[in-house]
C-alpha cells in the first residue's frame, strides 16, 4: 500500500501546486505589485499540502475523480492561509516565525497581511462557487458552501480563534481549544466526498472522521507546543493527552474503516498514518524530554 501512496503523492502533489498558481488571487491593477507579493509569499512553498491532500484522498475514497476535487482542495488550502496569516498578526499570536521564515505581517505589513487574507478568503468562495449549471451542480454546490460556512463560522476557525485568545489572556484555564483544527478537518473530508457525489451518509462518515482525527491532531500539536511554553500543557497531563489523542485517532480510523468497508478508504487510512507518526514521535520524545528534566531537577 506504501506503492500505491507513493504514486498518489507523486501524482497529485504537483498537480496541486499547479491549480494552486493557477488559481491565486492575484491583483490585475497597477500598483499592486506588493499584494502579489505577499500573496505568492503566503502561499509558497506551503509545506507538506497535508490539507488539500485529504482532500483529494477523500474524493477518491468517495468513488470520485481525485483531479476533480482539485479547485476545492485549492479552496480549502486558502482557507488555511487565510487562517495562518490572521492567526500570526500582533493582535493575535504575534508569530514570529512561519514555516522556517518571518510570517506575512513581518515581511511586508500588518495591512497588507490583511488584504493578502481576505483575497485567499474570497478566492475560494469564487471557486466553491463555480460549478455546473444543472440540478445536481446546484445541490453540490450548496452543500460545498454550507460545509464552508461551518468550518469559517463562530463555531468553527471564528470561535476557534476567540478562544485562543481568551485561553492567552487568561480567561480560560489551559484547556487545549481544539475548535479550528477540528472544523477545518472536517471541511478537508466533507468537501472531498461532496465534489464526489457521494451519498450523505459516507459525507457524513468522512465529516466525522475528519473531525476525529482534528481533534486528535491538535492534541498532540499541544503537547509539542507544551516543550517551549510549560504553561501550555505539563508532566502527567500531557502524557493522558498523548494516551487519548492516540485512542482517538485509532478508534476514528477503525470506525471509517468499518463503515467504508469495500477497502475504497485504504489508501486515505494509509495517508492519515503517514501524517500522524511523525507527529507521534514527536509528541513522545517531548513528554520523554520534559520527565527527564523533571528527574534531574
Amino acid at each position: 500500500m506504501k506503492h500505491e501512496l507513493d504514486l498518489f503523492l507523486q501524482k497529485s502533489v504537483p498537480e496541486l501546486e499547479k491549480e494552486l498558481k493557477r488559481h491565486m488571487p492575484l491583483s490585475s491593477l497597477e500598483g499592486s505589485d506588493d499584494l502579489n507579493r505577499a500573496i505568492q509569499y503566503a502561499l509558497f512553498p506551503g509545506g507538506k499540502r497535508m490539507r488539500p491532500l485529504f482532500t483529494l484522498l477523500a474524493a477518491h475514497t468517495a468513488g470520485g475523480d481525485w483531479h476533480c476535487a482539485l479547485p476545492v482542495a485549492c479552496v480549502v488550502e486558502y482557507l488555511h492561509t487565510c487562517s495562518l496569516i490572521l492567526d500570526d498578526l500582533p493582535c493575535m499570536d504575534r508569530a514570529s516565525e512561519r514555516r522556517g521564515k518571518r510570517p506575512t505581517y513581518v515581511e511586508f505589513s500588518e495591512s497588507t497581511a490583511i488584504l493578502a487574507a481576505i483575497a485567499f478568503l474570497n478566492r475560494g468562495w469564487t471557486l466553491l462557487l463555480q460549478n455546473d449549471a444543472s440540478q445536481e451542480g446546484a445541490i453540490r454546490t450548496r452543500r460545498l458552501v454550507e460545509e464552508a460556512a461551518r468550518c469559517i463560522g463562530p463555531d468553527g476557525i471564528i470561535g476557534g480563534q476567540f478562544l485562543d485568545l481568551a485561553q492567552r489572556e487568561g480567561i480560560r484555564g489551559p484547556i487545549p481549544n481544539l475548535l479550528k483544527t477540528a472544523s477545518t478537518t472536517r471541511f478537508m473530508l466533507s468537501s472531498g466526498s461532496i465534489i464526489a457525489d457521494a451519498p450523505d451518509e459516507v459525507v457524513e462518515a468522512l465529516a466525522i472522521f475528519g473531525e476525529e482525527i482534528g481533534s486528535a491532531y491538535q492534541m498532540l500539536d499541544d503537547i509539542i507546543d507544551g516543550e517551549a511554553d510549560a504553561k501550555t500543557i505539563e508532566g502527567e497531563k500531557a502524557a493522558c493527552l498523548l494516551h487519548f489523542a492516540c485512542n482517538r485517532l485509532n478508534q476514528s480510523m477503525d470506525a471509517c474503516a468499518r463503515f467504508i468497508s469495500d477497502g475504497s478508504a485504504t489508501l486515505l487510512l494509509e495517508y492519515t498514518r503517514w501524517v500522524f507518526q511523525p507527529t507521534i514521535e514527536r509528541a513522545t520524545q517531548c513528554i520523554q524530554s520534559e520527565a527527564a528534566r523533571v528527574d534531574k531537577s
